[in-house]
């Protein structure tokens, strides 16, 4: 009678091939998605390489646990009551037979495993540099609100000014000449207005700074004051 594992090992080697063919694939995934010359560019959307890297960690993490399940079915052949080999010559080419595809199976187990926790680092990876990617942007569009504050802070008074001045009413427009001197000396001291305003507001901010900085720098004695 011959060994019931060893009619199967050729079937065992073959879905052992094609789990290794499966591996390369994934390899080959990761290493195009962690490409430095592909993250460098800017229209790579990081966000959708780290949703693509956790579904293939999904799929890889499905055929961890086959592999595991397929090894402890072949580490459990003697509690099984399958056929064995009846002579001892047939017995023994059947028991290296079995060694060797445990062997393949276990470098497989190994190797996913490992690819496995690459996919997990990678991800992490790839979403810390997402991260400072959106914090860079963030920064970017703030620059770009001082920048406009700065521009209304300077124009919205001399846009207040002329809209005065543009009405017309009789005070205002009677046709004099230094009526471009009223309007610049209006608009001169409404800026000077607001730049004293803004003095005044900042130099009652001033004195909390130091606090501020202080109770950063002093997370224990704040929690302490909390309590």
């Amino acid at each position: 009678m011959e060994d019931a594992y060893y009619g199967l090992s050729n079937i065992f080697r073959f879905s052992a091939a094609s789990e290794a063919q499966f591996l390369d694939m994934c390899q080959h995934l990761l290493d195009e998605d962690m490409k430095p010359s592909t993250l460098s560019t800017p229209e790579v959307n990081k966000t959708l390489t780290v949703w693509n890297l956790v579904h293939n960690k999904q799929i890889l993490d499905r055929h961890v646990q086959y592999l595991e399940d397929i090894c402890e079915f072949l580490e459990a052949k003697e509690s099984n009551d399958w056929p064995c080999a009846a002579s001892e010559h047939t017995k023994k080419t059947a028991d290296i037979t079995n060694c060797l595809v445990m062997r393949d199976y276990k470098k497989l187990r190994q190797r996913a495993a490992k690819l496995s926790k690459d996919y997990w680092q990678s991800t992490s990876m790839l979403t810390n540099a997402a991260m400072i990617d959106e914090s860079q942007k963030a920064m970017d569009q703030a620059d770009g609100v001082v920048k406009l504050t700065t521009l209304a802070f300077f124009f919205v008074p001399l846009t207040f000014s002329t809209s005065i001045f543009g009405m017309n009413l009789q005070e205002i427009n009677d046709g004099s000449k230094a009526k471009f001197w009223v309007w610049l000396l209006t608009a001169g001291g409404l800026l000077l207005f607001t730049l004293v305003g803004l003095e005044l507001v900042s130099h009652r901010l001033r004195p909390f700074k130091p606090w501020q900085h202080w109770w950063k720098k002093n997370p224990a004695k704040r929690s302490l004051s909390a309590v």
